[in-house]
C-alpha cells in the first residue's frame, strides 16, 4: 500500500505526461478522418482584382484588341487580317470591327477617309506630318497607314531618315518628299520658275544663307532631283525634265487653289 507521500508523487507525474503530449498527435489524426455522408463545401473562387484582369476590348492605345475577339496584328502569324476599327472623328469615338476579307469599304471609317484624303493632297508627308496636319493622334495615324497599306491605297518609303506616306502608284516618293518639305519645296519650285540658278542667286531670292542652300540642294542632288553643274566659279542648278514638268504641276495646282 502506497504512502501518501508517494500516491502524491505518482498523481503528479501522471498530470505531468499527460499535460507535455503534443496535441499535433491527436488533431490531425481527427480531423483527416473522413465522415460519412457529410457534405463537400464549394471550393471558393478567386477573382483577380480589376487592375490585374485582361480585356480584350480594342482602346485608342492599343487599336487591336488582340484576345479572344479573334483579331490579329497585321502581318501576324494568322491568316485572318481582321483590326479594330478606330473613328475619331469630331465628336465621335467608336470602336468596331475590319477585315480586309470582308467585301467592306476602308474609307468608310471617316478618320481613315481625313488621313487618305490628306495624303492624296499632300503625298510625301511624314507620319508626323501628318498627325499634325489632321489633328490625330500619331499612333492612331500609323495604325490607319497601315490598313491603307493593306488595301493598297497608299504606300510608305523611308526618305531621309523619315516615313514617307504617298498614293500608291507614286513613281517617285522622294519628289512627293521634297515637295512635302518647305524648305527643299522652295528650293525646286525657284528653280522651276526662274531656271538655272546659282547658290547665291537661290540664296538672295529666298533670303536664306549660301551654307543652308548648298545643304538642302546636296540633299536633292543625292535624290536625283536636281542637277549641278559648275559654270566658271559659281555652280549652277538646274531640274531635270520629268521633276521640271512634276514641280510645274504642283504649282499650277496651288495657284489654282
Amino acid at each position: 500500500m502506497f504512502r501518501p507521500r508517494n500516491r502524491t508523487i505518482v498523481v503528479f507525474t501522471a498530470l505531468l505526461l499527460v499535460a507535455t503530449v503534443p496535441l499535433g498527435f491527436v488533431v490531425p489524426a481527427v480531423a483527416s478522418t473522413p465522415v460519412a455522408d457529410e457534405p463537400v463545401a464549394d471550393t471558393p473562387v478567386h477573382h483577380a482584382p480589376p487592375a490585374q484582369r485582361h480585356s480584350n476590348a480594342a482602346t485608342l492605345d492599343d487599336p487591336f484588341g488582340v484576345g479572344s475577339h479573334g483579331h490579329s496584328f497585321p502581318n501576324g502569324p494568322t491568316s485572318a487580317m481582321e483590326y479594330a476599327d478606330i473613328d475619331e472623328a469630331p465628336g465621335s469615338i467608336t470602336v468596331g470591327s475590319y477585315s480586309r476579307y470582308d467585301g467592306s469599304n476602308p474609307l468608310n471609317n471617316a478618320t481613315r477617309a481625313t488621313i487618305y484624303a490628306t495624303v492624296a493632297e499632300e503625298p510625301g508627308l511624314s507620319l508626323s506630318a501628318l498627325s499634325e496636319e489632321t489633328d490625330i493622334p500619331r499612333s492612331t495615324v500609323r495604325y490607319h497607314v497601315r490598313i491603307l497599306q493593306e488595301e493598297k491605297l497608299v504606300e510608305t518609303t523611308t526618305v531621309r531618315g523619315k516615313r514617307r506616306v504617298n498614293p500608291a502608284g507614286d513613281d517617285n516618293p522622294a519628289l512627293a518628299a521634297s515637295l512635302s518639305d518647305e524648305a527643299t519645296a522652295s528650293l525646286l519650285e525657284t528653280v522651276a520658275r526662274d531656271g538655272p540658278a546659282s547658290v547665291s542667286d537661290l540664296a538672295d531670292a529666298l533670303d536664306r544663307t549660301p551654307g543652308t542652300v548648298s545643304y538642302h540642294l546636296e540633299r536633292l542632288a543625292d535624290d536625283g532631283l536636281v542637277e549641278r553643274e559648275r559654270a566658271g566659279n559659281a555652280v549652277v542648278t538646274t531640274l531635270p525634265d520629268s521633276v521640271a514638268a512634276a514641280v510645274g504641276t504642283t504649282m499650277d495646282a496651288i495657284d489654282a487653289d
